[in-house]
This record gives C-alpha cells, structure tokens and sequence, in this order.
C-alpha cells in the first residue's frame, strides 16, 4: 500500500467515527488537502526520476559521442573504401557535432525544469 491509499483510508476511518456533519466536513477538507498534497508529492517525484534518469541518459550519449570522435580522428582516407569521399568522414563529423549541441541544449533544459 502506497503512502496515498493509507492516507485515504485514515480519512475514511476518522470520517466514520465523526460525530456530527460540521465534524465530516471539517475532516473532508483535510482529507481532500492531503491527496492534494500527497499527489502533488507524488508527482514532483516522479518528474525528478524521469530527469535524473534524462540526464544519466544524455551523459552515457555524450562519453559515445566523445570515443566516436577519437576513433574518428584517428581514420585517415585510406581506412575508407574508395566510394568513400573526404566529404563523408566530414559529413560524419559535422553530424556528431550537431548531435553533441542537442545533447548541450537538452541537458541545459533539464537544468532549467529541475529549478
């Protein structure tokens, strides 16, 4: 049983001992204020795994990105066979680029949501 449900059926067990309506209303707010609070809670969880687990997935990305590119500098033209241009090891390049600043803006995102 989760912290909610045990919550929730406290309530319900003052609420069948109240003696009178202003007492079951009284109770009922409170009620209501701890789901909300315990759903807020629950949800503010939540988001903080789902971001520490974005962000542990962009930095594993990151440290592929950073040994692709030690492989990639080590390639000279004559690794490639002769279809390959000059032009496609740039194009690879360029393209590992590209992807290492959305990483950068991605995880500047985390940064902002996790405030």
């Amino acid at each position: 049983m989760n912290h909610l449900e045990l919550e929730l059926i406290k309530a319900g067990n003052q609420i069948d001992g109240a003696r009178n309506i202003q007492e079951v209303e009284k109770l009922f707010f409170e009620t209501r204020s701890r789901y909300e609070r315990a759903k807020e809670d629950e949800l503010t969880e939540k988001k903080n795994r789902e971001l520490f687990s974005n962000e542990k997935e962009l930095n594993m990305m990151e440290k592929v990105i950073k040994e692709v590119f030690k492989s990639i500098d080590k390639i000279s033209k004559e690794d490639f066979p002769p279809y390959f241009s000059e032009k496609h090891l740039l194009e690879a390049k360029k393209g590992l680029v590209d992807f290492r600043i959305k990483i950068d803006e991605e995880k500047d995102q985390l940064k902002v949501h996790s405030r």
